[in-house]
């Protein structure tokens, strides 16, 4: 018995001293000096400047580094339940894991050998996006875990989408659902169809390889993916999706990233303002009127596309 009592007697301070280990690099690597959640909680709208031609149309926007921030009630909530069905389907009712698609990630990556599915939730996204680097390190994960209990703890679920919706990265120089509504379809989020909605939704997880202005196809097929989740949740009909994906596409562009219709018109503006007024000017949503005739303008490129045909050939 003394035996047995000394033997769990170490074996019970080897435990404590583990313990005391493991808390001593869980603060020193993980807890100690987490970024703060202030940017979080104090998001700017962005107030977007537009370029106007004679005729009162926009022709240009200039989102600050093609980024634009909206609030809550400016995205659409269909085009919020696009994004929630095709990413993280269960983002109303987990608290900022989701261990059951953790799980099935896991097992998919097993059965594959390899890197195949991705677990990672909305709110996890946000801290990867706003708070951490994408370093592929055991403690940044696990400051990403805790950092997203601790979001969970601060913002509501529709706070935390919307930091998600306003970052998110979907290619061709476009940060944000409004930017990207600008930049595909030359609309602001409030007038998508919900067949932009869900083409829109699709750029998630890969912008450039389901860029339809890369790959028409295969932005067509996640097109049809986040539909059918859509339906799926029960967010829209099976006769709403089927018209949705029938519905034709008006893309405008080009794979360069650009928000006007006019690149070099309103290039040229933009240095105008900012010599003149600042760079700060174009910050407050100003709107700057041109005496420039879209009929004219176009008239004149294709005049010059003509011209340079001409002498090549």
């Amino acid at each position: 018995m003394r035996w047995l009592k000394i033997f769990i007697g170490i074996f019970t301070g080897l435990l404590v001293c583990l313990f005391l280990v493991a808390g001593a690099w869980m603060y020193w690597f993980v807890l100690r000096d987490l970024p703060s959640m202030y940017e979080l909680k104090n998001q700017q709208i962005t107030r977007t400047s537009t370029v106007i031609a004679a005729d009162g149309r926009i022709i240009g926007y200039y989102p600050p580094e093609g980024m634009i921030i909206l609030g809550e009630k400016e995205i659409p909530d269909r085009l919020k339940h696009a994004f929630i069905s095709a990413e993280d389907s269960a983002f109303y009712r987990h608290a900022g894991l989701d261990l059951k698609r953790i799980i099935s990630a896991l097992i998919a990556d097993i059965r594959a050998t390899s890197y195949v599915q991705g677990a990672s939730t909305i709110t996890q996204q946000v801290v990867r996006s706003y708070l951490l680097t994408r370093e592929k390190t055991i403690s940044r994960k696990l400051k990403e875990i805790v950092l997203a209990m601790r979001i969970e703890q601060s913002l509501s679920k529709d706070q935390i989408l919307n930091l998600y919706l306003n970052r998110l990265y979907l290619g061709s120089g476009a940060y944000g659902v409004g930017a990207a509504s600008l930049r595909y379809f030359d609309k602001e989020c409030k007038d998508l169809t919900l067949a932009e909605e869900s083409m829109i939704a699709g750029l998630a997880p890969a912008p450039a390889r389901y860029s339809p202005l890369n790959d028409f196809p295969a932005a067509k097929r996640r097109q049809n993916y986040v539909l059918t989740r859509m339906v799926q949740e029960g967010y829209v009909s099976e006769t709403e999706a089927l018209d949705a994906y029938r519905e034709p596409l008006m893309i405008i562009g080009d794979a360069v990233a650009q928000f006007s219709d006019y690149p070099y018109v309103t290039d040229y503006v933009k240095s105008l303002i900012i010599n003149r007024f600042g760079e700060e000017t174009l910050l407050k949503g100003i709107r700057i009127q041109t005496s420039l005739s879209p009929r004219l303008q176009d008239a004149a490129e294709n005049a010059v596309r003509k011209g340079v045909m001409d002498i090549e050939m």
